[in-house]
């Protein structure tokens, strides 16, 4: 197959599929990141209220809560504006959020139940541990009190831990340093040296680093 000339490829696409595709540029750049990626451009669109999926739902009526308005408040309860549906959102993003703060501020929660997205500071958005479920292993089952390292995020650096728990498919893991974004229903992959141990899903992040249990003498 030739060599498809982005000249030609981007002048198929129409106004919303070229905004979105501008905006995850943007998006990976103020990140950090080098990597454009098809998830990144759908994150995108599915921002627009123009996008296909949105215009389904409001043309059929659908019961969406996530696609509802809901507060945006502060990680105190504040309400500081309204959004127009939380799935809109994801933890670490500043698009759409409310200015006017002293300092910058992010999505550090989602609370479904309440349609409500939380800010916050970046300091909040740092987590000194996890919850995981749903935890299925490649390899045997490691021990609580066991040094892993985890990645929270694709393409994010793994993080060094500790298992503090492990009960069934779920288990937690405290984090030698803090980590930025731990996002509830995210996977986390958990290494040693370079081999996967397993993987499971995010249930929750935890700002205090837990310990392990004081066993009685």
């Amino acid at each position: 197959m030739g060599d498809i000339s982005r000249v030609a490829l981007f002048g198929k696409l129409n106004g919303l599929a070229f905004k979105s595709m501008e905006s995850a540029a943007a998006f990976c750049k103020l990140r950090g990141n080098p990597y454009v990626e098809l998830t990144h451009w759908i994150h995108q669109i599915l921002q627009s209220p123009a996008s296909d999926l949105h215009l389904i739902v409001r043309a059929f009526d659908l019961d969406a809560p996530a696609l509802s308005r809901g507060p945006i408040v502060t990680s105190r309860g504040v309400i500081v504006g309204e959004h127009n549906g939380f799935a809109r959102y994801t933890i670490g993003q500043r698009r759409g959020v409310p200015g006017g703060f002293a300092v910058p501020m992010y999505v550090v929660a989602i609370r479904p139940e309440q349609r409500a997205v939380v800010i916050g500071t970046r300091d909040e958005l740092l987590g000194n541990g996890l919850i995981a479920r749903e935890v299925n292993w490649l390899a045997d089952r490691p021990r609580v009190g066991d040094s892993v390292s985890v990645r929270v995020r694709h393409r994010a650096p793994l993080a060094r831990g500790e298992i503090v728990r492990l009960t069934g498919d779920e288990l937690e893991i405290a984090l030698d340093e803090p980590v930025s974004a731990i996002t509830p229903g995210q996977s986390v992959v958990l290494y040693a040296a370079e081999r996967v141990l397993g993987g499971g899903f995010i249930e929750s992040a935890r700002q205090k680093r837990n310990s392990l249990p004081v066993l009685a003498a």
